[in-house]
């Protein structure tokens, strides 16, 4: 292990069917050059039931804490053991609430990405693990990177990474950070896609002197496709200030590709990413969107990015100062 290299925590919850999120994981650390270390979260309260090879004897909860740790450890262990990489480095074990020991874990080992998978059963474990990332992607300040179930590869070679941006203010910085995040995973194609789901959504990013003009032509009705043209112009215009690194990208082997698509956020992702065939969807935290559970300030709501079937990273809200010293470079 070199010292001050960027480092992931995966979390486990050891339910027998996360192999696709260790591969995935251990995929991205490799390729951005990052130690991974494994975590699982033991629950200090009622003892619950683990419904998987993990206890193949016991139908009914284990009540003896050591009994719970040490089974924890044979299993972290035999995992270990089975996914011999080099970016593997520790292994951790903790007791107490999952979101509140993952925040703990990020600031004791200064990490820069929590990686957990999104499970599609409700057995007693899933059902904590899951209703845990809710809290955890509102509370943590570092990437999460959620992996679903039954993906069947890791990251591919010419990875696909496809960052949405609102281009709101409030996702600036947020989105300052997911470009640096993805300068460290070479040989990638990035997608930087804006979706105008309203003409008015977008009427913000018009410089001034321009809004005269532009506000002309809605008032004289002007054709919709003529209308598309001029915010597109400025929407680019935009895109370009939030990737400044861009022109570098061809010495990184990444191609960088802007891309704006009219209609509804939640409708047109999805329906790209199933025509890129995506790697890995970035997205920008936005808080209410996130609480509600529904399309607000062009976001992708929560439910909606727990369906997808690639990876979903989420960028946490940052401000000027945290975004300045986020980077996954050693």
């Amino acid at each position: 292990m070199r010292q001050n290299r960027p480092r992931a925590l995966l979390a486990l919850s050891l339910s027998g069917n996360e192999d696709h999120v260790i591969r995935y994981a251990i995929s991205l650390c490799e390729r951005s050059d990052m130690d991974l270390e494994l975590c699982h979260i033991l629950p200090n309260t009622t003892p619950y039931v683990y419904e998987s090879a993990y206890f193949p004897e016991s139908l009914y909860p284990v009540k003896d804490p050591m009994i719970r740790q040490a089974r924890a450890e044979d299993k972290m262990n035999e995992i270990m053991a089975r996914f011999n990489s080099d970016c593997i480095v520790a292994r951790t074990i903790r007791r107490g609430w999952f979101e509140d020991e993952l925040v703990d874990l990020v600031d004791h080992h200064q990490a820069s990405l929590i990686i957990v998978g999104r499970e599609n059963d409700y057995r007693s474990i899933v059902k904590r693990m899951t209703s845990g990332l809710v809290s955890l992607v509102k509370t943590a300040h570092v990437p999460v990177l959620m992996v679903p179930r039954g993906l069947r590869q890791a990251l591919s070679v010419e990875s696909k990474i496809i960052v949405a941006d609102s281009l709101t203010p409030m996702t600036s910085y947020s989105m300052s950070a997911a470009f640096n995040f993805v300068n460290h995973i070479p040989d990638s194609t990035v997608y930087h896609v804006h979706v105008c789901d309203e003409l008015g959504n977008d009427l913000e990013l018009i410089p001034p002197k321009q809004f005269e003009m532009v506000f002309a032509a809605l008032s004289e009705g002007r054709d919709q496709e003529d209308l598309h043209g001029m915010i597109h112009h400025y929407v680019r215009m935009k895109m370009s200030e939030r990737c400044p690194a861009r022109d570098q990208y061809g010495n990184l082997g990444i191609h960088y590709e802007p891309v704006i698509l009219f209609g509804r956020t939640a409708e047109e992702i999805p329906k790209f990413e199933a025509k890129v065939d995506a790697d890995l969807l970035v997205v920008g935290y936005h808080q209410k969107s996130f609480l509600s559970g529904l399309l607000r300030g062009r976001q992708l709501p929560f439910q909606d990015q727990m369906k997808f079937p690639v990876p979903v990273l989420v960028m946490p809200r940052l401000s000027e100062q945290d975004a300045s010293q986020f980077s996954l470079a050693a």
